[in-house]
């Protein structure tokens, strides 16, 4: 038999739901989910490609559900015993602040409101590892530090700061939550694709000619899945995690990435003031494209930051230990192969 938690439900009795589960890490927890033979409820809107191969059937739901509408959240909690909040809004530039703050801080506060109506056990909360402050530059980066502020990073970073210093309002208030910190995430199953999938991609078809000094702590997706399911399981009520695994500089990763996909070749590496030079003719292609820019001022500066963080909270308490980097960008180049996102190299 399950335990019972305070508000006498049965601990991991219910449905599991995922918000954001046609996300890159809200559909590969999906399927980890599925895999341990859990319920799960996935939420989504119109995009069903990612549940490729997960026919809906006996512990398997896919649930209209958007984090702005607070009655589809109150059908889609009902009998949920753990919540796996996802769904976000990410973006580099500061054209999307509005639907950023909507989406990341409003959005939360719905998901936290309907967790307390529908009495869920427990919500683990997606946060990052931008919504903690980059400064002091020195020093180790761990689950002490403080947020980020709004003139310190990204609008996305204050917007899951301050998402994030909701759920833990809400933990004072009774609320069993957790919240997991990841870092950069690269990894198969993105089937969107992800910036980072993105980017794996017109680096394995030669498309980038140029790389910018700077680096980041990447990890793999399905790495950050199981740490998150593992704080649904053994973490510490109102604990942040963070989920990360190796500082690499952008031109480490991509030689690896080339050599992986066979696709060597040089590329210039220009340093960061000849790189901010053309932010703005990046930024206007992207809009005549109508995607995101490659870069901005803000993720220039982000290459620069958080290269000391520490995972051994994660490690300690949740039994988290990230796979070899070599081996996610191999997996990752395999699965982009395989279902057709590198058509054009064969």
């Amino acid at each position: 038999m399950y335990p019972l938690d305070m508000s006498g439900k049965q601990a991991g009795s219910g449905y599991h739901v995922v918000t954001g589960a046609a996300g890159h890490i809200g559909n590969t927890l999906t399927r980890q989910l599925l895999e341990q033979g859990k319920n799960v409820r996935a939420c989504v809107h119109r995009d069903l490609s990612p549940f490729v191969g997960l026919p809906e059937g006996a512990g398997f739901q896919k649930v209209p559900a958007d984090i702005l509408d607070p009655p589809s959240l109150l059908s889609a909690f009902e009998d949920a015993d753990t919540v796996y909040h996802c769904a976000a809004l990410i973006a580099i530039n500061r054209s999307h602040v509005g639907s950023m703050n909507e989406i990341n801080i409003q959005g939360t506060k719905n998901v936290l409101s309907a967790c307390r109506q529908e009495g869920v056990r427990r919500l683990v909360h997606f946060s990052s590892i931008h919504a903690l402050s980059p400064l002091p530059e020195t020093g180790e980066i761990d689950e002490s530090r403080n947020f980020v502020s709004a003139h310190e990073g990204m609008p996305y970073d204050y917007s899951k700061a301050v998402a994030e210093q909701a759920v833990l309002d809400a933990v004072d208030h009774g609320l069993d939550a957790v919240i997991v910190n990841p870092t950069g995430v690269i990894g198969p199953w993105d089937w969107k694709p992800s910036f980072m999938g993105n980017f794996t991609i017109s680096i394995c078809q030669g498309k980038i000619p140029m790389l910018v000094k700077g680096g980041f702590n990447w990890v793999d997706v399905r790495d950050v899945a199981f740490g998150a399911n593992r704080a649904g399981e053994a973490g510490r009520t109102g604990e942040r995690y963070i989920l990360g695994n190796v500082w690499a500089p952008v031109t480490d990763l991509v030689v690896m990435l080339a050599e992986i996909s066979g696709r060597t070749r040089k590329r210039v590496v220009v340093p960061h003031w000849l790189a901010h030079v053309g932010v703005p003719f990046l930024s206007t292609l992207a809009g005549i494209q109508k995607r995101q820019p490659l870069y901005t001022h803000d993720s220039l500066r982000t290459l620069l930051s958080h290269k000391n963080i520490s995972c051994d909270k994660a490690r300690r308490e949740l039994g988290f230990s990230p796979r070899p980097l070599q081996e996610t960008l191999s997996d990752t180049i395999a699965w982009f192969r395989k279902n057709g996102y590198l058509g054009e190299m064969e």
